[in-house]
């Protein structure tokens, strides 16, 4: 069984100066322009632009609650939107620039951003997704509001919070009950979007991460595999992280800013989310 593992907490952020920034930005989108088969792995600090916390920033769930607040989750009053960062994925997805997003996030934007699902691997559960809890067929969810995913996202702490994963629907196949595929701390991983990722990582010429810590396993294994096979790997993230020794290159900048600057290099504009 595999099980989301987490390791220490770390807040301190390093964030390169802005020549050293533009320059590094620069670099990427040349590395993108030459990649045929790119990786993006994404981690939550992506997602905090659209409101919804990180877990080892200074504000982070884990680094809250390692700081004796008992209940570090935010209050969202509305539902989250697809950052800059998201739809710049997306786009690129659709020009063929990048081959799949493997992602920790249960916030389930990617999903919204219009990724195909063959295109996305969430390791850790998605709050769009339910699964049968009988003979596991998967189903789209469109009906999340900012209280549903408050309480899925408490599934991240430890301990878990008293979240509640079932829901009301039933399968339409065999009439179980549905539930949310996000995935509790320390649970297993489901093993068919596990293997998804790993497949399209094993295919990969260049690995992204973007907005993760690369502490928590079994994720990190899959860029880490990049990096041993040589194949260059870069790293998008204010925090430092286990993997910075053996990345081509380490950005420190916002996941928005790298973004931004690696589409205007490319030529490309980004989507606005539901236009």
């Amino acid at each position: 069984m595999i099980s989301n593992k987490c390791g220490t907490t770390s807040q301190d952020e390093h964030p390169d100066p802005p020549d050293v920034l533009q320059a590094k930005i620069k670099t990427l989108a040349r590395l993108v322009k030459q990649s045929h088969s790119a990786v993006v792995f994404t981690g939550a600090g992506i997602s905090t632009s659209a409101g919804i916390p990180d877990f080892r920033g200074p504000q982070g769930l884990w680094t809250l609650q390692s700081q004796g607040v008992k209940s570090p989750l935010p209050l969202l009053h509305v539902s989250p939107t697809p950052t800059l960062s998201h739809m710049a994925i997306a786009r690129l997805i659709k020009l063929g620039k990048l081959s799949c997003v493997v992602s920790q996030n249960i916030d389930g934007l990617h999903g919204r951003s219009g990724i195909p699902s063959a295109r996305l691997a969430e390791v850790h559960g998605s709050v769009g997704v339910d699964v049968c809890t009988g003979c596991e067929k998967r189903y789209q969810n469109t009906g999340i509001d900012a209280a549903r995913l408050i309480e899925l996202l408490s599934c991240a702490l430890d301990p878990p919070g008293p979240s509640n994963l079932e829901t009301e629907r039933s399968c339409t196949a065999c009439g179980g009950r549905l539930r949310s595929s996000v995935v509790a701390f320390g649970d297993a991983l489901p093993a068919a979007e596990l293997a998804k990722a790993s497949r399209f990582t094993a295919q990969a010429d260049l690995g992204i991460v973007l907005g993760s810590s690369l502490r928590v396993a079994p994720f990190t294994t899959l860029p880490r595999s990049l990096a041993r096979a040589r194949r260059p790997l870069v790293i998008v993230n204010m925090q430092r992280t286990p993997l910075d020794v053996v990345a081509a290159l380490r950005i420190g900048g916002s996941t928005d800013e790298v973004m931004e600057g690696v589409m205007r290099e490319l030529g490309e504009e980004v989507p606005e989310w539901g236009a």
